[in-house]
């Protein structure tokens, strides 16, 4: 069970690091550096959403840049600031959850949150163990539904072709954008394979038991 359900956490990360090794590839991250091949956007910075998938991609570049000074627990700490900021991780954790996120009181949903982001940031922490030359670069937006906006971006890997990500994003109460989700090649959705995984979690050991079950499974990523 906890192997089927961490192989559908780490889906993801996996394919971004997939093709770690090879020739370097001169880094393309968002932002407004030279080398960014982003689309300019004519929303204030801190309105568009292709910049919030900037700031993390650059974040994560960062972290696989310095993997090996920072080790598993520093790429954690930096990480996990940048994460917190992107992702709307209550929303993405009771989309994922259905009924028993619903049926919850407001302290078993904020641990669930907390687990759910625990749980995101370690496989991301464990898996950006090194750089070789990737390059993430940010598409463009489309309109996405019920008010979505989806930033398609790629990940170009040394040797091999690029890989899509496309990121749904909404806007908080703050007129923040968010990511809610992320479609691995456009069309596989992270929060459906959660979904799917979690359920016999959920129907066994309740909402609570599958926080207890991503954490546990979190703080054993991470230890030395």
């Amino acid at each position: 069970m906890q192997r089927r359900h961490f192989l559908a956490v780490t889906i993801i990360a996996l394919t971004l690091v997939a093709a770690a090794s090879g020739p370097s590839l001169a880094a393309n991250v968002g932002g407004r550096s030279p080398e960014s091949t982003a689309p300019e956007s004519t929303a204030p910075e801190s309105m568009a959403p292709e910049s919030t998938i900037e700031r993390y991609h650059s974040v994560l570049l960062q972290a696989m840049k310095e993997a090996e000074t920072l080790g598993i627990g520093g790429r954690y700490t930096l990480i996990d600031a940048a994460a917190r900021t992107a992702f709307d991780f209550p929303s993405m954790a009771g989309r994922a959850t259905g009924k028993d996120w619903r049926d919850a009181n407001e302290a078993d949903r904020a641990a669930m949150a907390e687990a759910f982001g625990h749980m995101s940031v370690a496989t991301y922490a464990m898996r950006f163990k090194g750089w070789s030359g990737q390059a993430f670069r940010t598409l463009g937006t489309d309109p996405g539904p019920r008010g979505t906006t989806l930033v398609k971006t790629q990940i170009a890997a040394p040797g091999g072709d690029p890989v899509a990500l496309t990121y749904v994003m909404n806007q908080d109460g703050d007129g923040d954008w968010r990511i809610i989700d992320i479609l691995l090649k456009g069309t596989i959705s992270e929060l459906a394979v959660k979904k799917s995984e979690y359920a016999s979690i959920l129907k066994a050991k309740g909402l609570t038991g599958l926080a207890e079950a991503l954490n546990t499974q979190a703080d054993k990523m991470l230890a030395p």
